[in-house]
């Protein structure tokens, strides 16, 4: 069963700061106290990681995963994470009709996100018990997506609180602000061509 997000962050405020996470990886900080993440980012696991910690992390330990939810044009723009497990699997995408006064697709959850995040990890042998670091711009996305998996039986998903860009609410960022502001392995978009390029 598939709560509204608001009620979804409501129980996690109500339980979170009562039952700490039951399937915590140890090789990550675990917070007992997460009354400074933001309730637009609770989670039902209660697993949270900032940029730095997830870099760390996954430097010294391969079967971890990092998961770029962001959408294949925004990774093009502004860059993505340069590390060695990243997967691009992006949590929206656009539906069929786009928005009937701005002409803009209308964004929904993939309904095959939770296929392709089986295929990922099965692609490196690895289950439904796999530490999995949801990386979004900000950490927002990160928290559904952990959400969505936390319901059909993943029990390691931490959010990268701060996300890619930084997080925009700096009261509940857990001090950090973000994986490209924290002088992390980015892999830069390439240059834009230019007319002496084509020549």
């Amino acid at each position: 069963m598939h709560w509204p997000a608001s009620i979804s962050a409501a129980l996690a405020v109500a339980i979170g700061a009562v039952v700490p996470a039951l399937a915590a990886d140890p090789r990550l900080p675990l917070r007992t106290d997460v009354r400074d993440v933001s309730i637009s980012k609770r989670t039902f696991l209660d697993l949270y990681v900032t940029a730095r910690e997830a870099a760390a992390a996954l430097a010294s330990y391969p079967d971890m995963v990092l998961v770029d939810l962001r959408p294949a044009p925004v990774v093009a723009a502004s860059g993505g994470a340069a590390v060695d497990g990243v997967v691009q699997v992006p949590l929206l995408v656009a539906k069929a009709q786009a928005a009937p006064t701005t002409g803009d697709p209308i964004m929904e959850v993939d309904p095959r996100f939770a296929e392709k995040i089986k295929a990922a990890l099965q692609a490196r042998r690895l289950g439904a018990d796999a530490t999995i670091l949801m990386l979004c711009s900000a950490g927002i996305q990160s928290s559904r997506a952990a959400d969505l998996l936390a319901e059909i039986g993943y029990s390691n998903v931490y959010v990268i609180i701060d996300g890619y860009d930084g997080n925009f609410d700096a009261e509940h960022s857990l001090g950090g602000k973000g994986w490209r502001n924290e002088d992390l392995p980015v892999a830069r978009p390439p240059a834009p061509r230019t007319a002496s390029d084509r020549q």
